[in-house]
C-alpha cells in the first residue's frame, strides 16, 4: 500500500459532541463467581455505534465490522485488568493496515496484532476445557456461526465471552452486538429471515446450545 493510500484509512471524525468521543468506558455491571470485573463495551451504544472508517473514499460503521475488536477488547481488558476499548484496538489496526471495509478485520492477522502489542498469546482450547476455565473464573472467547438455530444470538459470523456459569449449569455471555429490541436478519446476511432476540446479555444459555452455533473457544494468556 503506498503511502497516499494508507493515509485514506482513518476513523472518520464526527462534528458533534457525543460522536466525538475518543474513549469508550466500559461498564462497571458485570463480574466472574470471584468478583473479577469484565470489562464490557456494546457496539450499538453511543460512541461506538456512530464511529465510521474510511477506507480508500468508503465509509463503513464499525458497528457492522468490528466485532472481533470489541470481543477481543473485552477478552483484553479483562485479563490485563485495563481499560482497552474497542478503539484504542481499532486505531492500531488501521496502523498496521489489517483493516478492509469490504471483508472487515482479519481475525488472525487481529490476534497477531494483539500478541505483539501486549506480549500475550492465544490458545484454542476444547469445550470442556471452555467450561473447566469458565467456572474457575476465567473468561473464553466463543466464536459463533449462524446456523437457523432459535439459539442464535447473531446474523454473521460472529464473537462472544463467556464469563460465569450460573448454579444450574448455564453460561452468562458478553454479546458485544447485544440489543435493546428483537430483530430479523435482512437478506444480505447468513441468518437471513432468523430472529435474533434482544438482552442476550441477561439470558442464561445451555453450554450445548453455545456448543451448538460455536466454533471455536479461544482464551489468552500472560
Amino acid at each position: 500500500i503506498s503511502m497516499d493510500e494508507k493515509n485514506d484509512f482513518e476513523i472518520v471524525k464526527e462534528t458533534n459532541d457525543v460522536t466525538a468521543v475518543k474513549k469508550v468506558q466500559s461498564t462497571d455491571k458485570y463480574k466472574t463467581s470471584n468478583n473479577k470485573k469484565v470489562y464490557y463495551y456494546n457496539n450499538y451504544n453511543l460512541p461506538l455505534s456512530d464511529k465510521k472508517i474510511s477506507c480508500n473514499g468508503k465509509n463503513v460503521y464499525f458497528k457492522n465490522i468490528g466485532n472481533n475488536v470489541t470481543a477481543l477488547s473485552m477478552l483484553l481488558s479483562t485479563e490485563l485488568n485495563a481499560d482497552i476499548d474497542p478503539l484504542q484496538i481499532l486505531r492500531m489496526s488501521i496502523e498496521n493496515e489489517i483493516v478492509d471495509c469490504d471483508s472487515g478485520i482479519s481475525f488472525i492477522d487481529l490476534l497477531g496484532l494483539i500478541s505483539r502489542e501486549y506480549n500475550v498469546s492465544f490458545r484454542s482450547i476444547s469445550k470442556e476445557e471452555a467450561e473447566y476455565y469458565v467456572v474457575n473464573n476465567k473468561i473464553v472467547l466463543a466464536g459463533i456461526n449462524n446456523n437457523n438455530l432459535t439459539t442464535n444470538i447473531s446474523c454473521e459470523n460472529s464473537y462472544i465471552i463467556l464469563y460465569q456459569l450460573t448454579n444450574d449449569g448455564k453460561y452468562n455471555i458478553l454479546n458485544p452486538n447485544d440489543r435493546e429490541y428483537d430483530y430479523i436478519c435482512p437478506d444480505n446476511t447468513k441468518g437471513y429471515g432468523t430472529i435474533i432476540k434482544s438482552h442476550s446479555n441477561e439470558k442464561a444459555w445451555g453450554i450445548d446450545d453455545i456448543d451448538a452455533i460455536a466454533t471455536n473457544y479461544i482464551i489468552i494468556e500472560r
